[in-house]
């Protein structure tokens, strides 16, 4: 890592190399979030380099012992376990799988019924045989984005009235008001937070 970034490693939507023909994806996310989790933990994590092609070392620390008493998690955690969505069918539309996965997991776990669909035309052809309670879909995908995806769904009179939630690494005001105005009822960013997710959800679906 060049000495010059090691400062902004850890900064949401930080890229050393942010020009559109650099040979690796991502968002320049994923570094924040493993800052963001570190935190939850009452810990620290630090990167060291000595500069490119040298390799990098990345320090955690995390406490031996709980910030909070375990009362306090528990019953925090209780109620977080507590939200149910049951019922619910869920469409995840994301062309990252790795997200996918994660959106998946956390609405399953929950008791939703969840189908992914990679693409905005998969979500469209899905949509046409299984209709879902709520849509959640990603902003930026390729060949289609969420957008178009959203316009395409209100134009279709019977799907008029899906609630839909969008989610994006993107922090723009004005595609945040394009994805309200293109018929999202909700606009997420990432990373996301479970919690937030869940009840979003269940608030759409009308089972909060």
């Amino acid at each position: 890592i060049d000495p010059a970034f090691l400062p902004h490693a850890f900064e949401r939507l930080s890229q050393e190399n942010g020009t559109l023909i650099r040979r690796h994806g991502g968002l320049g996310i994923g570094l924040s979030i493993c800052r963001h989790l570190v935190n939850l933990h009452g810990g620290s994590i630090s990167a060291k380099s000595a500069g490119r092609d040298q390799g990098s070392t990345f320090t955690i620390r995390l406490p031996a012992v709980p910030r909070k008493k375990s009362s306090e998690v528990t019953t925090k955690g209780a109620q977080t376990a507590g939200t149910s969505l049951a019922g619910v069918r869920v469409m995840v539309v994301d062309d990252e799988q790795e997200m996918a996965q994660l959106l998946d997991t956390i609405l399953k776990r929950h008791g939703a019924d969840v189908s992914v669909a990679c693409s905005a035309s998969s979500a469209l052809s899905n949509l046409e045989i299984k209709q879902p309670d709520v849509l959640i879909s990603d902003i930026s995908m390729p060949e289609h984005d969420g957008i178009w995806l959203m316009e395409q769904i209100r134009s279709n009179q019977s799907l008029q009235r899906l609630p839909a939630v969008a989610l994006s690494a993107h922090l723009e005001e004005s595609l945040q008001v394009r994805a309200l105005a293109s018929g999202f009822h909700r606009y997420l960013s990432k990373p996301i937070s479970g919690n937030d997710l869940v009840r979003i959800v269940g608030e759409l679906a009308g089972t909060a």
